[in-house]
């Protein structure tokens, strides 16, 4: 179990790196979806109307303090199933659970590309929910990164909290 007297050297090695995060996000994004029997993920514009059955979130901790989320329709979640877990017909369940472990895939990409091999960033379990929209938290600085996976919109969004 963690020692929660250490949370305060923790917030003082916090990065916030002027690095553009909509080039983390799709290297770590990239990096993911080539793992997947259908490799073919492509960035797009994100002015295209930003809502999805389906939204996993992710919350970061420790070197970044913010939330990775990915949403997109059922049908593309289905998609991820499909090559993920190599079945034919998956079942609701393994959509959603299949949906968050891609989007702890990119966060956990990210959190160790931006806080390095010195700092230590956690990755929270996934939370997975239906009908939600886009748009973010107003607290915090975020970026969305629309892709195309197999002719579906997904679009993954990060938050970082001061």
């Amino acid at each position: 179990m963690r020692n929660l007297l250490n949370a305060e050297s923790i917030a003082s090695s916090r990065i916030f790196p002027e690095t553009p995060w909509r080039e983390r996000i799709e290297r770590a994004a990239g990096a993911v979806f080539a793992k997947l029997p259908s490799r073919r993920i492509a960035a797009v514009s994100s002015r295209a109307a930003r809502y999805g059955d389906l939204t996993a979130v992710i919350g970061l901790s420790g070197a970044i303090f913010g939330s990775l989320s990915v949403r997109c329709s059922w049908a593309a979640a289905g998609n991820f199933a499909r090559g993920m877990l190599g079945v034919p017909e998956p079942t609701k369940e393994q959509i959603q659970i299949t949906l968050g472990e891609l989007a702890h895939r990119i966060a956990r990409t990210m959190g160790k590309e931006a806080a390095g091999p010195a700092r230590e960033c956690l990755i929270e379990a996934p939370i997975v929910f239906g009908h939600a929209s886009a748009d973010g938290d107003p607290l915090a600085k975020s970026c969305l990164v629309a892709f195309e996976f197999q002719g579906f919109p997904v679009w993954i969004r990060f938050s970082i909290y001061d």
